[in-house]
């Protein structure tokens, strides 16, 4: 097995224990590849989606993160692809775009950084998806990580909901769309299912047992 295999394996029951994680939608990630499109409150949400996707995800992290020693080996042994946010990043753009073009699933953060105790919203969108997006033709999966306090924390119930994939004909449109407009319609996709009362989605777990 790979590292990646073996890490995902070893830290999904920790996961389901810690941040008693349910998935739901998981029917619905494509058996082709994709870009995973994801809200961002914490440092475990990456974690959380490569846990519980089938697809090895390979996300895009800030390089100021690969200072350190054990991050730098993390990442290069997960395949992360680093981004300088201080300026555009014609590199990691391209190495994100060969990568979707190998067949790899890529995994974004449409809003750039974590935003704590927030509900996301589409106007957080930066448009680094709307790039990827128009540069590959890639299907483009929603994922929405829902928590009461909208953000991961220990022993709090934590949902993992995998929407229906968009294809390029729906995101992109009739190409009159704005890259502003085409990054706010994904991470829309991904806002849609906060609108789900808490209660409710506890509910629905409770039926699928």
């Amino acid at each position: 097995m790979s590292f990646y295999s073996n890490a995902t394996a070893f830290l999904r029951p920790l996961l389901k224990l810690f941040f008693r994680v349910t998935v739901i939608g998981s029917e619905n990630e494509p058996e082709m590849p994709y870009v995973l499109c994801t809200n961002h409150s914490s440092f475990i949400d990456p974690i959380i989606c490569c846990c519980f996707t089938k697809q090895p995800i390979r996300f895009i992290a800030r390089s100021s993160l690969a200072r350190y020693k054990p991050i730098n080996w993390l990442f290069k042994k997960a395949k992360v692809i680093p981004l300088n946010r201080d300026y555009t990043d014609i590199t990691a753009m391209r190495t994100v775009i060969a990568a979707c073009k190998n067949g790899d699933c890529v995994g974004i953060f449409p809003q750039g950084t974590r935003v704590r105790r927030l509900e996301p919203s589409p106007e957080q969108a930066m448009p680094g998806i709307s790039l990827i997006a128009s540069q590959t033709k890639a299907t483009i999966l929603p994922v929405s990580i829902i928590t009461k306090r909208r953000m991961p924390g220990f022993f709090r119930k934590t949902y993992l909901v995998i929407n229906k994939p968009i294809e390029p004909d729906e995101y992109l449109g009739n190409g009159s769309l704005s890259k502003k407009e085409i990054s706010r319609y994904i991470f829309s996709k991904v806002c849609e299912p906060f609108s789900i009362p808490f209660e409710e989605l506890k509910q629905y777990d409770k039926n699928r047992r």
